[in-house]
């Protein structure tokens, strides 16, 4: 049987925005508390159409979003930064934590996953527009399973994702635009699907001084700019170690000293944006549980796809798996079959092409659980997990500097 890898997440923007205190988990239909700020919960997706808003290029978006007046940006991406974690680990990141009072809470998409939130942030799409569903889905015509972070070269992104990213929207616009992102990014399917960059370049995640001096020189072309900035060190290192793990504190202390070079080396006229694509949860041990393990979750799958927080199940029978996988869902988790998903927003507004790409039923693991397959032999050895609903894997800063 085919197996794959993906997964979501669920509660609404209008609910989040009412979000004021703390709170670990997202509970489907009830207003929840937020992490940090006093201001609404913005979605990511309208991070990029507020500036080309600002600068006339995109009609109205309409969002609570304000940003500072600038001809010239620059977008660090930090994968696997949620917001919580500058709140608790103060020390660790002076410079941003630093900027926090003046900060924005925005919410990422479901599922919480990277493939999803650069698609939707770099398109100003919902995941049901722009068809990059999880960490891995269906293609919604030949039924094979896409894994976006190593895409097929045989796969050409317009098959599913057809709209024209906000860069080069922005180019087209007289905007000078550069991506900066590690070497084996480069013209990669899902940085097509997600930027479709005009200009691109390459650096070595550990060649800090390169990163800096590409990213400042490239904030200077032309009469308005706009430079995005793509690091994965602190996601590699909460996969592997763990959430606030002294490897992941390391990762988050480097990162931000490399965000105080940054602004140090940009001219006075550039904003600096830092945000993160999700957040992370620990899973422990005992919460792991191996679906091909266990007879009543994988009764009556056929196809497994998304992640170990976010599963697609492809089933025959979508009724009697989601009756069995509820049984076995954590309090503030979320099972649907896949009209009850659309029929909920999980997805945003959920465009016909991309239906066949959504699992039969389809499971946001609750708590500390994970749904493990054996046909994604590494998720055993990880201890961070993101994906799902919490606010811990939700809710990421967006820092003005």
């Amino acid at each position: 049987m085919p197996y794959g890898n993906g997964e979501v997440a669920n509660t609404p923007y209008a609910m989040m925005s009412h979000m004021t205190e703390p709170s670990s988990t997202i509970a489907p239909g009830v207003p929840q508390a937020g992490v940090g700020g006093d201001g609404p919960v913005i979605p990511l997706r309208d991070l990029l159409p507020t500036i080309a808003d600002d600068w006339g290029i995109d009609g109205g978006r309409g969002s609570a979003l304000t940003l500072p007046r600038s001809e010239r940006f620059v977008l660090v991406l930090v994968d696997g930064l949620g917001r919580e974690p500058l709140d608790r680990l103060p020390q660790a990141a002076p410079t941003l934590t630093a900027a926090l009072p003046t900060s924005h809470r925005l919410a990422a998409p479901r599922p919480t996953t990277t493939a999803t939130s650069l698609t939707t942030l770099g398109t100003g799409l919902d995941p049901g527009q722009h068809g990059v569903v999880g960490y891995s889905f269906r293609h919604p015509v030949t039924g094979t399973i896409i894994r976006p972070l190593s895409w097929s070269p045989r796969i050409d992104p317009a098959q599913i994702q057809p709209f024209t990213p906000l860069l080069p929207r922005m180019a087209q616009a007289g905007v000078t635009v550069m991506s900066v992102v590690p070497p084996r990014h480069l013209g990669s399917g899902l940085s097509r699907a997600a930027w479709d960059s005009p200009q691109e370049t390459g650096v070595e995640e550990a060649d800090l001084d390169g990163w800096v001096t590409t990213i400042a020189a490239a904030a200077r072309r032309g009469w308005r700019s706009f430079v995005y900035g793509y690091t994965r060190l602190l996601d590699h290192e909460g996969h592997h170690h763990g959430v606030a793990s002294p490897q992941w504190v390391s990762a988050l202390t480097t990162i931000d000293g490399q965000i105080a070079r940054l602004r140090a080396a940009l001219d006075d006229d550039v904003t600096l944006l830092v945000t993160g694509d999700h957040g992370m949860v620990d899973v422990p041990a005992p919460e792991r549980i191996r679906i091909e393990d266990e007879s009543d979750l994988i009764a009556d799958v056929r196809i497994i796809a998304g992640e170990a927080r976010f599963r697609h199940l492809h089933t025959s029978r979508p009724a009697a798996v989601a009756r069995r996988w509820r049984d076995r869902i954590a309090h503030d988790g979320q099972v649907w079959t896949r009209r009850e998903a659309i029929d909920s927003g999980v997805f945003g507004p959920v465009d016909r092409r991309v239906r066949g790409s959504l699992g039969d039923v389809i499971v946001a693991a609750g708590g500390g659980q994970a749904f493990l397959t054996r046909h994604q032999p590494g998720e055993a050895s990880l201890e961070g997990f993101h994906g799902s609903l919490s606010l811990a894997e939700t809710i990421v800063p967006l820092i003005v500097l």
